[in-house]
């Protein structure tokens, strides 16, 4: 949907996504500014192309968004780190595993408890 943030706006009574996760470029972000309420996060985590794009500064100060880059490596060395991951059978160390409708207490570990690897939370189960 070209309008995505009427949507968002519609779902949400007007009020707009308090999070959002910019991967489009230039062309999107002034839709995710629309789509935010006030207040909201936007983290830019991906650029899928092109150079045009206004941006108005009053949109991000009226909304008191903040809007964050977050660096993300490239496709090819996301494929080299799982061939050496695979080739060295590496492993992550996982101290629980709990099904998808437990997920608060996954959280609830992560905050309490002392976890000794990764807590997993399958939505399988």
């Amino acid at each position: 949907d070209p309008d995505w943030a009427s949507a968002v706006l519609a779902l949400t009574g007007g009020r707009g996504a308090d999070h959002i996760i910019e991967v489009g470029g230039p062309q999107s972000f002034a839709q995710s500014l629309r789509a935010s309420a006030r207040g909201a996060q936007i983290n830019v985590i991906g650029y899928l192309g092109g150079s045009e794009g206004a941006i108005n500064p009053l949109d991000i100060f009226r909304r008191q968004v903040r809007a964050r880059g977050i660096p993300v490596g490239s496709r090819e060395s996301f494929e080299a780190m799982n061939r050496a991951i695979a080739v060295n059978r590496l492993r992550p160390v996982i101290d629980k595993v709990l099904p998808w409708r437990a997920a608060a207490g996954a959280f609830r570990h992560l905050e309490h408890g002392s976890p000794f690897g990764k807590v997993v939370l399958d939505h399988m189960q």
